[in-house]
């Protein structure tokens, strides 16, 4: 299945903290999680490639187009050239081009929140398991979300309102 690089950084990154959250216990869901990780990182190399010719591509080249770089080694850009380049990285990390073989998760935990469950979407979460975990979760929601008596919102615990 194909993915864009942001779709697979934001996967690693919610992969990430449900690891650090279940650290001490494997589940299939982390096991799924840590399969997949491995498939997307072997990628990393190849996406740093395609965007390094990108910041080639629209580099400031001097005579015989040698390419022009300051003191520190980094290199030159015009404003146009600089504008340019950033759009094509913003193009290349959005378009559906990293082929990452999904592992779906057989036994998924109930306590994912909405934001997760988008993430892990097509990863570890197959698109059937997404719907009913989401439609799940925005109804626990609904469930929380209880208005007092008198219109407002009840304050948390422990909190209060200096007006």
């Amino acid at each position: 299945m194909k993915f864009s690089w942001n779709q697979c950084t934001r996967f690693a990154g919610t992969a990430q903290l449900i690891l650090a959250r279940t650290k001490d216990h494997e589940t299939k869901l982390t096991y799924a999680i840590n399969r997949v990780i491995a498939r997307i990182q072997k990628h990393q190399t190849a996406i740093s490639e395609a965007i390094a010719d990108i910041e080639i591509d629209h580099c400031v080249t001097g005579e015989n187009e040698v390419i022009v770089r300051d003191a520190q080694g980094n290199l030159q850009y015009t404003k146009e050239g600089i504008k340019a380049r950033n759009a094509a990285t913003r193009k290349y990390v959005s378009e559906a081009n990293v082929e990452v073989e999904p592992y779906f998760a057989t036994k998924l935990p109930d306590d994912l929140t909405v934001e997760e469950i988008e993430a892990l979407t097509g990863f570890v979460i197959t698109a059937e398991d997404s719907e009913r975990l989401t439609m799940a979760c925005e109804a626990k929601t609904d469930q929380a979300i209880v208005a007092s008596d008198n219109g407002h919102f009840a304050p948390a615990a422990g909190v209060s309102l200096a007006i």
